[in-house]
C-alpha cells in the first residue's frame, strides 16, 4: 500500500471505495441514489446537499470527528438510559460529527433520531438526518450562505455579518467558501 503525498495519509475513497482524488471524481463519486430522492422529498436542490457532503467529509462516508470542547448536549441523560449506554458514551457520541454530512449527534438527536449514534455512518440514515437538518435550516434563511453558515456555526452565525456582507467569525466564512466552490464545480458539472 503506497501513500500519496497529495491525498495525505489516507486516499479519499467514494461511495463504493473507489480512490478519487478531484472534484469531478469526489462528484461522479457521491451518492446520487441517496441525495436525489431524499433532497426532493424535501424540496432542496440536491447540488446544495452534495456540496455539502464534498465540503464536510470529502465524500467519505465513514469519517468522524470528535469535537473537543463540545457542550450543546441534548438529553443525554435520557438517551443513554434508553439505549442502555453510559452517559459518558452518550455524551462523547453527541459531541462527534458522523459521516458524509459529519451531522454532530446532538444535532441528530434535536432532529428526533433517536437510535444508536454510531449508525448514522450509514449513507442512508446520515444523508436523511442531514437532509432534516438542513432543511430546517432552509425553513429559517433565505439564501444557500446562510444556510451553509448556520450548519456550520450554529444559527446565530447568519446574523453576525460584517458591514461588507462577510460572516465574523472567520471559520464559518472559510466553510462557506467552501461550500460556495463546491456548488460552482457542481453546476458546471455535465451529469
Amino acid at each position: 500500500m503506497s501513500i500519496s503525498a497529495k491525498a495525505g495519509p489516507y486516499k479519499r475513497r467514494g461511495s463504493q471505495g473507489q480512490v478519487v482524488t478531484s472534484d469531478n471524481d469526489i462528484i461522479k463519486a457521491l451518492p446520487w441514489d441517496l441525495i436525489l430522492p431524499v433532497a426532493k422529498s424535501l424540496d432542496l436542490n440536491p447540488h446544495l446537499i452534495a456540496s455539502f457532503i464534498m465540503v464536510e467529509s470529502g465524500g467519505n462516508p465513514w469519517r468522524t470527528r470528535y469535537e473537543k470542547g463540545w457542550k450543546y448536549f441534548y438529553f443525554a441523560e435520557d438517551f443513554a438510559k434508553d439505549l442502555g449506554i453510559s452517559l459518558e458514551t452518550e455524551l462523547n457520541m453527541q459531541a462527534m460529527s458522523w459521516g458524509y454530512l459529519q451531522i454532530m449527534g446532538a444535532v441528530a438527536r434535536e432532529c428526533s433520531f433517536d437510535d444508536h449514534l454510531t449508525k448514522l455512518v450509514d449513507p442512508k440514515i446520515n444523508i436523511t438526518v442531514g437532509c432534516a437538518k438542513i432543511a430546517d435550516l432552509a425553513e429559517i434563511f433565505d439564501n444557500d450562505d446562510d444556510i451553509a453558515a448556520a450548519y456550520n456555526g450554529g444559527n446565530g452565525a447568519p446574523h453576525n455579518k460584517l458591514a461588507d456582507g462577510r460572516y465574523k467569525n472567520a471559520s464559518v466564512q472559510n466553510h462557506v467558501m467552501k461550500i460556495q466552490k463546491a456548488r460552482k464545480s457542481l453546476d458546471a458539472y455535465r451529469f
